[in-house]
C-alpha cells in the first residue's frame, strides 16, 4: 500500500461521521442516503455529501438498488478500525510481558478504551492490575475508588481521561504525562507539557509533508505574480485555500499574490459583482489585501495559512486538516461561524465598539482550537462549551459556561456558542479600555 494510500485512509477515519458511516454499512450490509443520514446523526445533506465524498474508494453507490454499500477496501479499513476502536474490551487488552511484570496488563495503541466498572472487578477479583498509554481518550466509569486502587496500576500518554471527579486525585496520582482529567461541568484542566505540545507539532508536520509532497509534483515551481487593482465598491470575500501554504497580510493599495505554483495548480483573483474572489490550489506565497469587508466566505483544505482579515460583519469559514493561524480585526454586529475538522486552529477576533447582538458559533471535530477574542470593555459576553474538552477563560476565571450579570439588559453584547467532538478547546475573552 503505497503511502498516499494510507494517508486518504487516515483521513476517512479522522472524522466520526465517517467511521459511523463505515461502522453501519459493515453492520447493515446496504443503507439509503436519508436512512445514512439519520444513522450518523447529520442533519444538512450538503455536509453529509462531503463526508460520502471522502470516503470514494471506500464506499460506494449499487447501481441497481441506489444504495450505498462497503467496497473490498471498505471492508479492510472497517477491520482496521475494530483494531482501533473500543466495540469490545476484551479484545483490546493486550500483553506486554517484557515491559510489565506478569499479572499487569497494558492497554495501548487505541484511539479510545473505556474501563468499565464490571471489568475492573473482573480484573481485582483476579488479581490482576491494568496499564494504559498512548491512548487518545481513556473512559473510566463510576466505580468505588477502593475497585480502581485495586486494578490501576498507571496511566501514560493519554491525551484526555473521562471519569467521575470523585475518582480525580486517584488518577493524578496514578499518572504520568496526561492531558486533560474531567467530566462534564467538573472540567478540570491539566495542560501538560509533552503531549498537547507533540500533537500540535505533529499537525504541522504533517501539513507540511502535504505541502511538500503536493509542491513537488513534476518537481517545477512556476512563479506567480497577480497584480489588481483594488475594487472600493467590493463587500464580501469569498476565500478557498487547498493544498497551499498562503500568508495574507492587509496592506498596501492593490490586491497583490507573490509566490510559486506547481505545474498541476493555479491561483486566481477576480472580482464577481461586489464580490473579490481568491483561489490558490497547490501554491504557496504572500496575498496583500488592503480592503475591509463587510463578510466573508472561508474554505482551507490541507493547508497551512496565516495572517489577518479586516471584516465588519459575518464570517463563515471551513478549516479541514489545515493548519491555521488567523486574525479578524474591526469586528463590530455580526454573525460569525467557524468549523474546524481535525485541524489546528488559532483564531483571534477583535471587536470594535458597537451596538446590537453579536453571534458566535464554534463546530470543532477531532482539532485543537485556541481562540481569543478582544472585545470593548462595555461588551457583555454569554459563552458556553457543549461537549469534549476545554474551558473558556474570562476576568481569571476557568469555567465551561459564562454569562455576565447584566447580560440581558446591555446594548453591547456577544453570544458564543461551542460544539465540539474529540477536541481541545481553549477560549480566552480579553475585555479592552
Amino acid at each position: 500500500m503505497s503511502n498516499e494510500n494510507i494517508e486518504n485512509y487516515l483521513k476517512a477515519l479522522a472524522h466520526r461521521v465517517r467511521r459511523d458511516i463505515i461502522r453501519a454499512l459493515a453492520e447493515k450490509k446496504h443503507l439509503s442516503y436519508t436512512e445514512l443520514m439519520r444513522i450518523t446523526g447529520v442533519e444538512d445533506s450538503g455536509t453529509f455529501a462531503f463526508h460520502l465524498k471522502m470516503l470514494r474508494g471506500i464506499v460506494e453507490k449499487d447501481p441497481k438498488t441506489g444504495e450505498y454499500r462497503l467496497t473490498e477496501k471498505g471492508w479492510k479499513l472497517y477491520e482496521a478500525l475494530k483494531m482501533l476502536s473500543d466495540e469490545r474490551i476484551e479484545e483490546e487488552i493486550t500483553w506486554n510481558k517484557a515491559s510489565k511484570p506478569a499479572g499487569i496488563i497494558r492497554v495501548s495503541d487505541k484511539i479510545e478504551f473505556t474501563l468499565t466498572r464490571g471489568l475492573a472487578e473482573k480484573l481485582c477479583h483476579e488479581g490482576k492490575k491494568i496499564y494504559v498509554s498512548d491512548i487518545l481518550m481513556f473512559k473510566i466509569e463510576d466505580m468505588p475508588e477502593e475497585v480502581l486502587e485495586c486494578v490501576l496500576e498507571g496511566v501514560n500518554d493519554v491525551l484526555f481521561i473521562d471519569a467521575p471527579s470523585n475518582l480525580k486525585p486517584l488518577i493524578e496520582i496514578r499518572s504520568g504525562d496526561i492531558g486533560l482529567i474531567g467530566r462534564g461541568g467538573g472540567f478540570v484542566a491539566g495542560l501538560l507539557n509533552g503531549l498537547v505540545k507533540s500533537i500540535l507539532s505533529g499537525i504541522s508536520k504533517t501539513m507540511s509533508k502535504t505541502m511538500s509532497k503536493t509542491m513537488n509534483k513534476g518537481h517545477e515551481k512556476i512563479p506567480v505574480h497577480i497584480e489588481v487593482n483594488s475594487f472600493s465598491s467590493l463587500k464580501a470575500l469569498d476565500m478557498t485555500i487547498d493544498s497551499s501554504s498562503i500568508s495574507i497580510f492587509n496592506s498596501g493599495n492593490k490586491t497583490v499574490f507573490e509566490g510559486k505554483r506547481s505545474i498541476e495548480g493555479f491561483v486566481s483573483i477576480d472580482k464577481n459583482m461586489d464580490k473579490l474572489e481568491v483561489r490558490s490550489d497547490t501554491a504557496s506565497g504572500k496575498l496583500y489585501l488592503p480592503l475591509t469587508f463587510e463578510e466573508a466566505v472561508i474554505n482551507i483544505d490541507s493547508s497551512n495559512i496565516n495572517g489577518t482579515l479586516r471584516i465588519t460583519k459575518n464570517v463563515k469559514s471551513f478549516i479541514d486538516s489545515s493548519n491555521a493561524s488567523i486574525k479578524i480585526h474591526d469586528l463590530r454586529e455580526s454573525n460569525i461561524s467557524f468549523t474546524t475538522d481535525s485541524s489546528n486552529a488559532n483564531i483571534e477576533l477583535k471587536y470594535s465598539n458597537f451596538i446590537g447582538t453579536s453571534y458566535l458559533k464554534i463546530k470543532s471535530d477531532s482539532s485543537v482550537l485556541n481562540l481569543n477574542i478582544y472585545v470593548p470593555e462595555n461588551t457583555r459576553i454569554k459563552a458556553v462549551i457543549h461537549g469534549s474538552y476545554g474551558y473558556i477563560n474570562i476576568e481569571g476565571e476557568k469555567t465551561r459556561e459564562y454569562i455576565d450579570e447584566d447580560y440581558d439588559k446591555s446594548n453591547s453584547r456577544i453570544d458564543i456558542v461551542v460544539e465540539a467532538d474529540s477536541s481541545v478547546v481553549e477560549i480566552n475573552i480579553h475585555r479592552e479600555k
